[in-house]
């Protein structure tokens, strides 16, 4: 199950980079998705036909003179959420992405300045901005310092890519307790991101970043490196400068372009696979927690952006079923991704204790595990513990098994197929 599709860039990019770290494959992708975006999205927009059923939702037209056609837009932009373990190369992955795009993104690389003023000031004058922030808790702590209260609620609306023209209340200091407000006037904002965490710094922020702001905007993926090599920046400038000169020539024929902005069509059959797809997001989405709700909600949203890049990575001026397909794999695996944070930093104690427990026993490499092992290993004590045990023998994922001579206890790790849950 590819999450690229067959031919183009980004097929040849994660060749490149798999070959230069031990990254996880997940992370080039989202990596040189973001890169690929800051490229192109300020030239590219979807527009395809949609066919309004009665009884609500949408299909993909194929009749043009259908009364009921509707036409549905997007802009391409988008923003991505690298989220790993620390030392599992998230810099790594974005470095390399970096170095393939340079000369083409330099200058609309941006920072979030220290007032919200300065930095919707440089937005304006920048629509197509490139924020990245390799080690993202500085990015998510500036969010949530008190000289950024005011202007927290615009940010998150640069995603949608409409037009800006709002007032930001002006900053009270002591000199001048009752500023003027400040008019933000950017035009057709897009705006291009790509952030590494690791999760411990992505739990500190707050909740309306997952619900309503930052977060809940983010393309979230989530990896651990599988195989580890020892020898660290490898490079292969060869193929650097081919991948580059790719994305050169993807930028100068867009910029070259007649029209002004390329609208990138899709086909019937992708559509209808992506109708689908959507519609099985929104029914998964209704039985999740509020903390990942709203990452859910945006998904198709993601998915359709993705499916662009792909198909404009391939030369192809329409979205093809390929292109969705391969866009759709990438979108499950962002799902997987999401449920997995989601449990990671729930707001249940004892699930949190489950994940660890779960994660520890994955990367043990028998079938019996001393829980004295687990204990030191996971630095809780045994009553800390005992409730997640508990939950994954519920779910027949483990039994509990006990030394008749030392009356030492084991954990003896099942297949919950295999094992029914108890009761």
């Amino acid at each position: 199950m590819s999450l690229v599709p067959p031919k183009g860039f980004f097929p040849r990019y994660l060749r490149y980079a798999i070959e230069l770290t031990d990254a996880p494959d997940a992370f080039h992708i989202a990596a040189a998705l973001a890169v690929h975006s800051a490229v192109c999205s300020n030239f590219v927009e979807v527009y395809y036909s949609t066919k309004v059923k009665a009884s609500g939702g949408s299909d993909v037209a194929t009749d043009p003179n259908d009364p009921n056609i509707r036409v549905a837009w997007s802009p391409i932009h988008l923003w991505t959420l690298i989220v790993g373990p620390s030392g599992d190369r998230k810099g790594t992955a974005i470095k390399l992405a970096l170095d393939c795009a340079k000369p083409m993104v330099d200058e609309q690389i941006v920072g979030v300045s220290s007032s919200p003023e300065s930095t919707f000031d440089i937005v304006g004058h920048h629509p197509d901005a490139f924020f990245v922030y390799a080690e993202g808790a500085t990015l998510f702590s500036m969010f949530a310092a008190s000289y950024w209260q005011h202007g927290q609620g615009l940010f998150p609306q640069l995603y949608d890519g409409d037009d800006m023209k709002k007032q930001l209340a002006g900053q009270r200091t002591k000199k001048n307790p009752h500023p003027d407000p400040i008019e933000i006037n950017i035009p057709r904002p897009r705006v291009s991101m790509l952030v590494g965490v690791a999760p411990s710094h992505l739990d500190a922020a707050r909740s309306t970043d997952w619900t309503g702001g930052l977060i809940g905007r983010m393309v979230l993926v989530y990896g651990e490196r599988v195989r580890y090599d020892p020898v660290a920046g490898r490079q292969n400038d060869t193929e650097m400068c081919a991948l580059r000169e790719i994305l050169g020539k993807l930028r100068e024929h867009l910029t070259h372009q007649p029209v002004g902005v390329l609208r990138i069509g899709m086909k019937a059959d992708a559509g209808a696979a992506y109708m689908d797809w959507a519609r099985s997001v929104d029914n998964a989405m209704k039985t999740k927690s509020p903390k990942i709700r709203s990452l859910y909600n945006r998904l198709p949203q993601h998915i359709l952006r993705v499916a662009a890049h792909y198909a404009l990575s391939q030369a192809y001026a329409v979205i093809d079923l390929d292109s969705v397909v391969a866009a759709i794999n990438f979108g499950n695996y962002v799902s997987e991704s999401i449920d997995h944070v989601g449990e990671m930093l729930t707001d249940d104690r004892i699930l949190r204790n489950v994940v660890r427990v779960r994660e520890f026993l994955n990367i043990y490499p028998g079938e019996m595990v001393p829980l004295r092992e687990v204990i030191k290993s996971l630095g809780l004590s045994g009553p800390t513990l005992k409730p997640a045990i508990e939950s994954l023998v519920a779910s027949g994922q483990l039994r509990v098994m006990q030394s008749a001579s030392t009356g030492e206890r084991w954990l003896h790790k099942t297949n919950p197929a295999n094992n029914p849950p108890a009761g």
